[in-house]
């Protein structure tokens, strides 16, 4: 059955809105560009929706739902999936999300937190010098269990 072109339009334009799943939305996308035998460039021009919008869209094609699934019940959020997958183009999505524990996931998120403020660090004070001595402390002990 040959789906209506005004019907596949319009809900293309709704696929630009966040609460589409974005797994979902690669393999729709994905699917349609086969289908039609377009280029993403060609896909882009006909709904009018930028050529980088799409290319960030598709790769979310990487994953599949379960993957993604579980990355979210792991502490993913989708922002930093989505972010991991952009910064990481070329590498395998086992290399990217190779992430076992609660721990890892943590560490991840504090080092990535702390190298976001570091770039404008605010005026210190005691508790922040305090607060700093204790995270190397117990960066300290963690690292030494793990020798």
């Amino acid at each position: 059955m040959e789906v209506p072109e005004q019907l596949v339009e319009n809900w293309f334009y709704d696929i630009q809105k966040k609460k589409v799943d974005p797994v979902q939305r690669a393999e729709i996308i994905s699917l349609y560009i086969k289908e039609k035998k377009i280029s993403q460039r060609e896909f882009s021009r006909q709904f009018n929706i930028p050529k980088s919008n799409t290319e960030d869209w598709l790769l979310w094609k990487r994953l599949t739902k379960e993957d993604y699934e579980n990355l979210l019940a792991k502490g993913y959020e989708k922002k930093e999936i989505y972010r991991l997958l952009r910064n990481n183009k070329k590498k395998q999505v086992e290399q990217i999300f190779d992430l076992e524990t609660n721990l890892d996931l943590f560490l991840y998120k504090f080092s990535r937190r702390i190298q976001e403020m570091s770039k404008e660090l605010p005026p210190k004070s005691k508790k922040t010098i305090s607060m700093i001595e204790e995270a190397k402390k117990a960066l300290t002990r963690i690292e030494i269990h793990y020798k």
